[in-house]
């Protein structure tokens, strides 16, 4: 290998440094501004649980909504990827999540372009329809066409990537269809606390089944956006996962890089010094 290798080697290294730290930073950005999105969708979320509480206490008649289910289709499976690359080992993740329980039923709704691709390593790319929906700056506009058709299903199932750490971010499958069932699975100690307080008592207009349809299909609505906010948060944190593993593989190949340099320089110093002593001994001797 000749200096100038080395010399663009280097020089490709430290532009992959540049760019693998201009990730990591606007990732940091975007995580701030996903969490502030989950936290507000949660809190909503939680505000039309409480109503729907005070419906379940106040209209016996609403412990459960299978009467809404008929002629709706048995099941939708939405899968929530990416249009873009580098986001480390995640999306493998959900793609493996999905795959474990892939059968030929219900219908399967793709969001994210990259998830056709890993889709294709396992020919499972038939039957599946893709929603165009960008990986940020998510607006309802755009959810739109694709929760017209979920609220056409009995049931609703989201395989997406949840957010525990910079460290850890894991796959998810989670049933998000009936806020009846969501209730029923709500984390015990959630559950305790809600039992310490008063249920709100509310009058309901035009009647208590109307509504707890409508908030039935808000929360449906509510938690496609959430999980789809909660893969991008955990996608940023894995793309700084994997930014910090390219960093320090980039930082020991430019070591590696400078060794040989510093080898290089000196053989060839030595290579000179030898060829001028030659040249000396040569000069003597004709001499």
């Amino acid at each position: 290998m000749q200096l100038k290798d080395l010399s663009e080697e280097q020089t490709f290294m430290q532009i992959l440094q540049t760019i693998a730290t201009a990730y990591q930073e606007i990732s940091v950005m975007k995580m701030r501004e996903a969490r502030g999105y989950i936290d507000h969708a949660r809190l909503f979320v939680n505000m039309l649980k409480d109503v729907f509480e005070s419906l379940r206490y106040s209209q016996k008649v609403l412990h459960n909504l299978e009467g809404n289910f008929e002629g709706k289709k048995p099941l939708a499976k939405i899968l929530i990827t990416a249009n873009t690359k580098f986001h480390g080992d995640i999306l493998h993740k959900i793609i493996d999540s999905f795959m474990k329980e892939q059968d030929d039923k219900g219908d399967t709704f793709l969001i994210g372009r990259i998830g056709r691709e890993l889709l294709n390593e396992y020919q499972q790319t038939k039957n599946i329809k893709l929603y165009n929906i960008p990986d940020v700056n998510i607006k309802m506009s755009v959810l739109q066409p694709l929760i017209k058709e979920l609220l056409g299903y009995r049931r609703i199932i989201v395989y997406y990537a949840k957010f525990k750490s910079i460290i850890e971010q894991d796959p998810v499958v989670t049933e998000i269809s009936n806020i009846n069932k969501l209730l029923d699975e709500e984390p015990q100690a959630e559950k305790e606390l809600r039992e310490k307080k008063t249920v709100p008592i509310y009058m309901f207009e035009p009647s208590g089944e109307v509504i707890a349809s409508f908030l039935n299909d808000n929360v449906v609505i509510s938690l496609v956006r959430q999980s789809i906010l909660e893969t991008q948060l955990a996608r940023y944190a894995s793309r700084i996962k994997a930014m910090n593993s390219l960093l320090a593989k980039v930082d020991d190949n430019l070591d590696k890089l400078k060794k040989i340099e510093r080898k290089l320089k000196r053989f060839q110093s030595d290579k000179k010094q030898t060829e001028r002593i030659s040249a000396m001994l040569y000069i003597n001797q004709s001499a």
